[in-house]
């Protein structure tokens, strides 16, 4: 189901969508190919700060949400996400096209949100 293009939009989804929380919380999720992938192709380390501990999979793009390709996900340990979380956040007013979040000196193997699809693309 498409839910449209505002920014509003995928912020709900992203932060307080009851589906969305129950699809991150659903064996759908915890056994998606693509969110194991990612896990081995990151060697079991948060790809910012290299730490193994407390991991999550982060959403590049929602843009196939419940069909997400490996390039949709990069692994991140819970500080990480929080810190990248919030950083959306902050930015979520923004209608300019925003630049990728990429920390000085991190040496990133893709970046952490998709740029190409911005706000603008929901899919469930």
């Amino acid at each position: 189901m498409r839910l449209g293009t505002g920014v509003h939009q995928l912020m709900g989804v992203m932060l307080g969508s009851s589906r969305y929380s129950k699809y991150i919380q659903s064996p759908a999720w915890s056994t998606n190919p693509a969110r194991l992938a990612e896990l081995r192709l990151s060697g079991g380390r948060c790809r910012l700060c290299n730490r193994r501990e407390r991991l999550t999979v982060h959403h590049r793009t929602y843009v196939r949400l419940g069909q997400e390709s490996v390039s949709d996900l990069t692994t991140l340990c819970y500080d990480c996400h929080e810190m990248v979380t919030a950083e959306l956040r902050k930015r979520k007013y923004s209608r300019k096209r925003l630049p990728p979040i990429i920390p000085v000196g991190a040496p990133m193997e893709r970046q952490l949100i998709d740029s190409t699809s911005g706000w603008r693309h929901v899919v469930l």
